[in-house]
């Protein structure tokens, strides 16, 4: 769980991630990066054997979710992040007002979804 303000980072790239992953009242003065590998960083996207969980979440350098691969579902609540380029193998939720940003990089916006989206 990465909880909390930061002023740089975190950066989380390239990773095999076993369980879940929750991104709970995360601000940053920086972008951080779940992935991004064709960003400034070239930061991997990361394996991730659970579900990924966002809440009451956003930076206004970005919160970025890119190229990961996660096997559960995806649960966005209430938070403001780039969603792009990512397999899930669950389902993708939007709830309480969450915006998905279009990517600062000619990043394709889409997803692969292999479950229900309503985003």
């Amino acid at each position: 769980m990465v909880t909390g303000s930061y002023f740089g980072g975190p950066t989380i790239c390239g990773n095999a991630i076993t369980g879940d992953v929750t991104l709970d009242h995360l601000t940053s003065a920086h972008p951080f990066w779940l992935g991004d590998p064709d960003g400034a960083l070239g930061c991997p996207g990361n394996t991730i054997g659970g579900t990924l969980a966002v809440r009451s979440s956003s930076s206004p350098r970005r919160i970025e979710v890119e190229s990961n691969s996660v096997a559960g579902s995806v649960l966005l609540n209430a938070s403001t992040l780039e969603l792009n380029e990512n397999t899930i193998d669950g389902n993708l939720t939007c709830s309480n007002g969450t915006v998905i940003l279009s990517g600062e990089d000619p990043d394709p916006s889409d997803n692969t979804v292999h479950g229900t989206s309503s985003c």
